[in-house]
């Protein structure tokens, strides 16, 4: 691989001439022009490939944490609304709302709306709770583009996947994003890769007859993910890329009364049977999302509740 490095210019100008030294960004270049970001060649490609596969119906773009999957996919968002294929769904966990609004804001200048009592023109941002809330209304949309941010969410067969998957039948192209493709075995694949076309792998009981620890068989697998499946490792990238070496440890506390107060309010809770906030999503989801989030830091908690009050009006 040659040594590459981040394109950064000041003016839409210099950004669309750089632009046009990247193999295949032809038709990336109206994204360059019309924003002011840095990108790195590996994200232009995983944009070109999401381009180039539209006539698979959607893809997955899997690249490790940290690679800017979310810039990849806004990119590709960008030119779809430049071509005038406008009506762009973008679904992402209640805790990523803000960010993704806070990115689009100051790196992009197409419109854009959130989701509220009805469903806007144009491109509208949500969360996976108000998407499952609303799938009619999604369903009754036909959608240019549809990106699922963290979608290995959906993995699971429960409420949340069919309201989504129910909703999004009628979209051109589905855009998946996700560090993690494959956590526990080769089945996670055959659940992402249905949501964007359930007929693109055998049915569920003979996919897992076929590749499940059938390594003689991986080389087959690995030609047909591949067509959907686009993914850059950090360990691929670090030559030119400067990323903070991750060290992973447990760390042990015991939190203040008042923050076991807090945690006992959270686990009361995500233990409800009806949770008007969080409608179809399964307790054990709920509860991971709240704990991590709490635990990160009562900053965290705190934004995340301003986020569900603001869904809520």
């Amino acid at each position: 691989m040659q040594s590459q490095t981040a394109i950064r210019y000041d003016t839409p100008f210099h950004l669309l001439a750089g632009a046009c030294e990247l193999e295949d960004a032809e038709r990336l270049l109206p994204v360059f022009a019309s924003s002011a970001m840095e990108v790195f060649p590996f994200q232009v490609a995983a944009a070109n490939f999401a381009l180039k596969a539209e006539y698979l119906k959607g893809a997955v773009l899997c690249d490790e944490g940290a690679l800017g999957k979310t810039f990849e996919a806004l990119m590709l968002i960008a030119q779809k609304w430049f071509e005038k294929r406008d009506r762009i769904l973008i679904v992402v966990p209640l805790p990523l709302l803000r960010q993704w609004r806070e990115v689009m804001e100051k790196h992009f200048t197409f419109p854009y709306a959130v989701a509220g009592d009805t469903l806007p023109e144009g491109v509208v941002l949500t969360t996976y709770e108000w998407a499952a809330a609303h799938s009619d209304e999604i369903a009754a949309v036909r959608w240019d583009l549809a990106v699922l941010e963290e979608a290995h969410r959906l993995r699971k067969e429960n409420r949340e996947r069919a309201a989504i998957t129910a909703a999004l039948h009628n979209t051109a192209f589905k855009l998946l994003l996700t560090a993690t493709p494959l956590t526990t075995s080769i089945m996670d694949l055959h659940s992402l890769i249905s949501l964007i076309d359930p007929a693109a792998l055998p049915e569920e009981k003979e996919f897992y007859k076929r590749y499940f620890r059938h390594e003689e068989r991986y080389g087959e697998l690995a030609g047909i993910v591949g067509k959907y499946c686009f993914r850059t490792t950090r360990n691929a990238v670090k030559s030119y890329l400067q990323i903070p070496h991750r060290v992973a440890y447990t760390a042990v506390f015991s939190g203040s009364p008042e923050e076991k107060k807090v945690y006992s309010q959270l686990e009361n809770y995500w233990n409800r049977e009806t949770k008007h906030a969080f409608p179809v999503m399964e307790k054990y989801d709920l509860a991971l999302m709240l704990s991590r989030t709490f635990s990160s830091s009562s900053a965290a908690l705190e934004k995340l509740v301003t986020g569900v009050l603001d869904r809520l009006g």
